[in-house]
């Protein structure tokens, strides 16, 4: 018996795809990948801007609250000369001031953290304050009679509350601004309100956010016996032979932090003295509370160092019967170089948001200046956002228009010295800037 065969139906047929329908599919396969690669770079540079703004705004929070608790900070600037003996603080009633050293400004007013008048009166007749504030005048050169002594109105300059920048040693510590025409025109004080030394002033005006491990290992042994020659309130790390140290010094930029070796117990301290090879002399007020479990079995030992990445100064811009125009500006990575703090000579462009700069009489390396970033202007203590640049891109012996995000203030005049002839402002590209806030 001969069997029939199977037929396909109509309905029943398969057709597979065509090369031109596999062709198309990679393309719009690809176009959509292509795509997805493309979105990386720029979520990665988002997420790092978003990471910089978290932490400038952290930093702004801490100087408004800074500044909250110690408004001293603001109106302290002893520094400035030519005056060393110049006291100046907020006005107290049966203060004993001098002529020619005390200068005052009014007391805060409630919720206020500047004072509303921002004019500085310095002492014209010695003698004590009385128990009433005075009505105090607002005009340059008026005077005021306060118990048995007077103020007269002293006209108050612009400066830069930077003490990180007065202390780190390389900039110039009681001017903002490298002068390198060597002419004398667009330095504004940089001044320290009291702090003793770098460090000191890194506690206040710096976010501790970034701890490096230098060195990690697992010691031979961490003893808290004080053998002869280790000096009592220390401990003594051990490690192998074989492990080569790095040569750091004991400061506040160092810290050392011990662990068990199941990594449950953890414990920071500080360095006693320089490391120059094993053992390592660490400090704590009480090394007896290392706790057991590390003394019995030590784990991983780091040794880290602290890089200060995102700090801060402030700049503050007197204005007439008003408060003072205080600047937090927000560092990333700050370089505390000369060559970033150069004055470029300035004058007024076609429009009256427009700078234009000269840089043929500038050297290398040539400034920051792109769209985006800021430009300050020294003479009026004032920042502005670069919103375009012409040409871009310039060379170091072109002639550069910048506009900036709003109309200039008081150009060509200087608000410290209106009579400066035109062509002597000043302005810098500060480079690192994260964001400027206004208190």
């Amino acid at each position: 018996m001969q069997l029939a065969r199977p037929t396909l139906q109509q309905g029943d047929q398969r057709s597979g795809a065509t090369l031109t329908e596999v062709l198309m599919s990679l393309l719009i396969f690809s176009v959509g990948i292509t795509s997805v690669f493309a979105l990386f770079p720029v979520s990665l540079v988002s997420s790092l801007r978003a990471t910089q703004l978290t932490n400038g705004k952290i930093l702004a929070d801490n100087a408004r609250q800074l500044v909250k608790s110690n408004p001293e900070l603001v109106i302290n600037h002893l520094a400035v000369a030519p005056n060393p003996a110049r006291r100046i603080q907020f006005w107290q009633p049966n203060m004993t001031v001098a002529a020619g050293q005390d200068y005052v400004v009014p007391q805060l007013q409630p919720g206020h953290i500047l004072p509303t008048i921002w004019w500085e009166y310095q002492c014209q007749t010695p003698g004590t304050t009385g128990v009433l504030e005075p009505d105090w005048p607002k005009f340059a050169g008026a005077t005021v009679n306060d118990g048995t002594a007077q103020w007269f109105v002293a006209i108050r300059q612009p400066y830069v509350v930077d003490p990180l920048g007065f202390l780190e040693g390389t900039l110039n510590s009681t001017q903002v601004g490298y002068d390198f025409l060597g002419d004398g025109y667009g330095n504004i004080a940089r001044t320290n309100p009291g702090y003793a030394s770098y460090t000191s002033a890194l506690s206040d005006f710096a976010l501790p956010d970034t701890w490096t491990v230098q060195f990690e290992a697992i010691p031979t042994s961490v003893n808290i016996a004080a053998p002869p020659g280790i000096p009592a309130g220390t401990a003594q790390i051990a490690f192998p032979a074989t492990n080569v140290l790095p040569l750091l010094t004991n400061d506040a930029f160092t810290r050392v932090i011990l662990s068990d070796a199941d990594g449950r117990r953890f414990h920071s301290m500080s360095l006693d003295s320089p490391i120059t090879n094993s053992p390592v002399i660490v400090q704590d007020t009480d090394p007896t509370s290392i706790p057991a479990e590390i003394l019995a079995s030590p784990g991983p030992v780091r040794i880290e160092t602290l890089e200060s990445r995102y700090t801060y100064f402030l700049t503050v811009r007197p204005q007439f019967n008003r408060p003072p125009i205080v600047s937090v500006v927000v560092m990333f990575n700050r370089g505390y170089s000369l060559d970033e703090e150069r004055l470029f000579p300035a004058v007024p462009g076609t429009g009256i948001d427009q700078i234009v700069l000269d840089l043929s009489v500038a050297s290398s390396p040539a400034p920051l200046i792109r769209e985006g970033n800021y430009l300050f202007h020294t003479n009026q203590c004032q920042w502005y956002r670069i919103v375009d640049v012409s040409p871009d891109p310039f060379t170091i012996s072109s002639t550069v228009t910048v506009t900036v995000d709003r109309p200039l203030e008081n150009f060509p005049n200087d608000v410290s010295n209106p009579g400066q002839p035109n062509g002597t402002q000043r302005v810098i590209f500060l480079p690192g800037i994260v964001e400027i806030y206004e208190l």
